[in-house]
């Protein structure tokens, strides 16, 4: 009897671990003209990643807030300020933009891990990858980045 407790246990969590696994979403990524159209319709946050003086030097995607990962507290800060800007309503469409997506890329599966639900990646980033070119490149609106460090 015990046996086939133990089978009849062993088949329910894996059951569950292939369902668990089917459903979980696979990985959101949009091009930097997805990414401004929902953010100009209000579909999605845009978040900037990257660093104080990154936007010094080219300026922020029309539409994006600025928030670093550099900071200090790092991914749990980065966190949690999202979270505030995000109205703690972890199913809030966000889109990550960084310089070629290795951050933005780095960033969106970390928060889905933390229980974020709806991230994408804007993996092209600023500057554009081997795949695509890039905000800038695209010729995308940008807003300058007037403040100081």
């Amino acid at each position: 009897m015990q046996m086939g407790w133990i089978k009849q246990s062993l088949a329910t969590l894996l059951l569950l671990y292939g369902i668990g696994t089917a459903m979980a979403e696979p990985r959101t990524i949009l091009t930097a003209q997805e990414a401004f159209d929902m953010a100009q319709a209000g579909e999605v946050l845009l978040v900037d990643v990257r660093s104080p003086q990154e936007w010094r030097r080219t300026g922020i995607p029309k539409g994006a807030v600025a928030e670093t990962i550099h900071r200090a507290g790092g991914m749990r800060a980065f966190s949690m300020a999202l979270f505030a800007r995000i109205e703690r309503d972890p199913n809030q469409p966000v889109a990550l933009i960084c310089a070629t997506g290795g951050r933005s890329s780095y960033i969106q599966a970390a928060l889905t891990k933390a229980g974020f639900t709806a991230i994408a990646d804007v993996s092209e980033g600023m500057e554009g990858n081997g795949a695509r070119p890039g905000w800038r490149k695209s010729g995308l609106p940008i807003d300058a980045w007037p403040q100081s460090e």
